[in-house]
């Protein structure tokens, strides 16, 4: 019997492996060390509704290519409400001392790099997803060749359904935790997997959707509903990423009137790569590192993380003349529903000057923002995990969080917990916190004697862990 890692994912993925891409990355990385013979990789090819195996090489390939995303030493891009030019980024402010040709050409690289290295990777993995179809009509071709000719050699993968394609045998185990809502067609697993008794090991991350459907998209909110229903179909077992997303998603089967699906627990890692920590930092992470005292939040800018009643914050603590207010840096990318928010900040100038976006900042930047902040924030109105507030932990920095969902689960005994929507009371929690600098001091040498880091290798081992004994029952 074999276990299979579906890596969809990955081999779809082109920037830096972040939150589900860097589960499906370190467990990837685990099953390498793991025998060849017994734990092979998968892909799914929508177009082609069909599996196909991945060779070891091109998953070692895609993770280095990813590694090198994460461990860059290119400089973060810095949002536009700190800069003289709204519309003019920290590096091209620094080329216009340049020679005007230079500037030129290494505007123009910019400009046209990321999509040729996009459209050069999909080219590729198109040439290798249409070599599969070609492969699978083969097969199907010297299949159907063989019940003409009355031969009796098949094999367990061959005894499925005939438009059901996979790489798979009678009692694999198949592992995926990727981006399933959006990379699956699970429809056509459930078929596969009754027609192989193919025993299946999934994951939830967290039942967003659901649980707030006014802070995401119409269109999401609308799907999440049936794609958790059709996981919880598909699945021998659950691993869900906090007690609270497992609770989430048991309360929410039993409404559905579907049977609870066997579920466990694993945390995620929040050790960066080790790589990438020494590097330079980038002049973005500098120039905020250089200016002192600063708080930051590490999140995509979104509706949910509380970006919003940061902002309110800081405008009433500047109305209240706090001297020497830290930078308030938002490090993460401009998500859905922000456009109204960002457009105050910009407009709002006294608030402006007091913030910084950091976006596409590397592993080793992110470490030493995470060293040289006063403390961290998270405001998030909803979590699965609340990964930026153990990694904060791991860096030895106090977090001011939210008090919602699996927020006070990541965060323990070593954070202090708010409601996110309370903007007064994050006024004065962060007022508390910006004059004692020696209650900082002593929470910051509670985390580093107590608190006790969950590693990927960790969250890579449960996972292949939990596969390995549904193997063997």
């Amino acid at each position: 019997m074999t276990i299979w890692l579906d890596v969809t994912t990955i081999l779809c993925w082109h920037r830096p492996a972040v939150g589900v891409v860097r589960v499906e990355t370190e467990v990837a990385r685990f099953f390498l060390e793991k025998e060849p013979s017994f734990y092979q990789f998968c892909r799914f090819a929508k177009f082609r509704n069909a599996y196909y195996p991945v060779r070891r090489e091109e998953v070692i390939e895609k993770l280095e290519f990813l590694a090198n995303l994460i461990g860059s030493s290119q400089d973060a891009e810095q949002g536009p409400v700190q800069m003289a030019d709204a519309n003019v980024s920290i590096e091209d402010q620094g080329m216009r001392r340049m020679p005007p040709l230079r500037s030129l050409a290494d505007r123009t690289v910019k400009a046209i790099k990321a999509p040729v290295v996009t459209l050069v990777i999909a080219t590729y993995e198109g040439i290798h997803s249409i070599k599969g179809y070609f492969v699978s009509q083969g097969s199907k071709a010297a299949r159907t060749l063989r019940q003409f000719l009355g031969s009796p050699r098949t094999t367990d993968s061959e005894m499925v359904q005939p438009d059901l394609v996979c790489p798979f045998h009678k009692d694999d185990v198949y592992i995926s935790v990727g981006m399933d809502w959006e990379h699956k067609d699970w429809t056509y697993f459930e078929k596969l997997r009754a027609s192989l008794d193919l025993k299946s090991l999934l994951c939830c991350y967290d039942l967003i959707p659901i649980k707030t459907p006014g802070l995401t998209t119409q269109h999401v909110a609308e799907r999440f509903p049936g794609y958790i229903l059709s996981l919880a179909r598909s699945a021998d077992k659950i691993m869900c990423i906090s007690r609270t997303t497992k609770s989430d998603l048991d309360s929410f089967l039993v409404q559905s009137g579907q049977p609870a699906t066997h579920s466990e627990v694993f945390y995620l890692g929040t050790d960066l790569p080790s790589h990438s920590v020494d590097q330079s930092p980038s002049s973005a992470a500098k120039e905020v590192i250089d200016h002192g005292r600063f708080i930051m939040l590490v999140s995509t800018i979104e509706r949910r993380k509380g970006h919003d009643t940061l902002y309110r914050a800081y405008q009433r603590l500047i109305d209240q003349e706090h001297s020497e207010l830290p930078l308030l840096v938002f490090v993460g990318m401009p998500g859905w529903g922000v456009d109204d928010l960002l457009a105050d900040i910009k407009i709002t100038k006294r608030v402006a000057k007091h913030i910084r976006f950091l976006s596409h900042v590397s592993d080793g930047d992110l470490s030493l923002l995470y060293r040289h902040c006063l403390f961290t924030v998270f405001p998030s109105v909803y979590e699965g995990w609340g990964l930026p507030v153990s990694e904060s932990l791991t860096h030895g920095k106090f977090c001011l969080a939210s008090n919602a969902a699996s927020i006070p689960e990541a965060g323990g005994e070593f954070c202090e917990y708010l409601d996110p929507w309370n903007v007064a009371l994050w006024v004065e929690r962060l007022a508390f916190y910006f004059t004692h600098q020696d209650v900082l001091t002593v929470r910051e040498s509670h985390i580093l004697k107590h608190y006790k880091p969950h590693t990927w290798l960790d969250a890579a081992s449960n996972i292949v862990s939990a596969a390995e004994t549904m193997q063997t029952s």
